[in-house]
């Protein structure tokens, strides 16, 4: 199989509690006969739910779904911290959490909604000075990462069961780039016994539900029907239909008028027959206002068929 014959495309996968999101992307490398599988955002080897792959030509377009917005269901332990902020690993702190009432939690979940910092936790591949802070952690090492903002746009307590060691649920929407299982941290230092994550499901990535993600056993027999083509996995961005004319010149890397009314921000610009051409976004804030190719998916001598 060429690279050119496929396959191409968006995969919404559902991950499983266990694998780490590089194991899945291995999988899908042997599944659907492909090296070039990415993703949009990894989940830890605890957390369950939707995983979004990039597939062929699908991998250029990752950069944009790796900022939308997540949608997560999370179990938080009380009375017990732990070094990786999860019920995986080593315990630092113990305590008795049968004080924690459902009141109190909830006035504590009202303080973290909004935007908030957060301290990224050293198990996490998150890199200061070059190096992944969990490699640092392997070695015993502990260094000091700046607040960051993120956004917990909406957080509901779902369930509570009090005791010496409290359990509550929750579901949030929030930023990318949001570390639940610090969150979970963080609750359990507002409310005095500490707090570990102990289960996680990603439910939504933007517009990709779990619903509609695809079981790793299933990547053999259904991979290729359930890519989604590029233009549909950026339906969410805004799109711009172009002639032949546009067409031809965008895959040549020029600048074509902009539309009046062309937002901001990155645009779809699409063939007749609704195939992705490229990925485009106005420059100038004065007349006449350019849209920029980007990212080009039309070679300059199939521009017309959208190719």
């Amino acid at each position: 199989m060429t690279e050119a014959s496929g396959p191409h495309g968006i995969l919404v996968l559902h991950k499983p509690s266990g694998p780490t999101s590089h194991d899945c992307v291995a999988r899908a490398r042997r599944a659907l006969q492909t090296r070039r599988v990415g993703h949009a955002g990894t989940l830890d080897p605890l957390a369950s739910g939707v995983l979004v792959l990039g597939l062929g030509n699908g991998t250029r377009i990752l950069e944009y779904l790796q900022g939308l917005p997540k949608v997560y269901r999370a179990r938080l332990l009380f009375g017990i911290e732990t070094d990786s902020q999860d019920v995986t690993g080593a315990t630092v702190r113990e305590a008795d959490a049968s004080a924690v009432t459902e009141a109190e939690l909830r006035g504590a979940l009202a303080g973290f909604q909004g935007e908030i910092l957060q301290v990224p936790p050293m198990v996490s591949a998150l890199k200061v000075g070059g190096k992944k802070l969990y490699e640092l952690a392997r070695r015993g090492e502990t260094i000091d990462r700046a607040p960051r903002p993120v956004t917990v746009y909406d957080m509901e307590l779902l369930g509570f069961t009090p005791g010496p060691r409290a359990e509550a649920e929750i579901r949030l929407r929030c930023s990318a780039g949001t570390y639940v299982r610090t969150l979970c941290h963080d609750l359990g230092q507002k409310l005095g016994p500490g707090g570990a994550m102990s289960a996680l499901e990603r439910e939504a990535v933007g517009p990709f539900v779990l619903a509609q993600a695809l079981g790793l056993e299933e990547l053999d027999t259904r991979g290729r029907e359930a890519l989604l083509a590029p233009a549909e996995a950026l339906a969410h961005l805004p799109s711009l239909i172009v002639g032949e004319k546009e067409a031809r010149a965008l895959a040549q890397g020029q600048f074509i008028p902009a539309p009046d009314d062309a937002p901001d921000g990155p645009i779809r610009v699409l063939g007749d027959d609704g195939a992705l051409l490229a990925m485009a976004r106005v420059r100038g804030r004065h007349e006449p206002r350019l849209l920029a190719p980007e990212k080009v998916f039309a070679r300059a001598d199939a521009a017309s068929s959208g190719s």
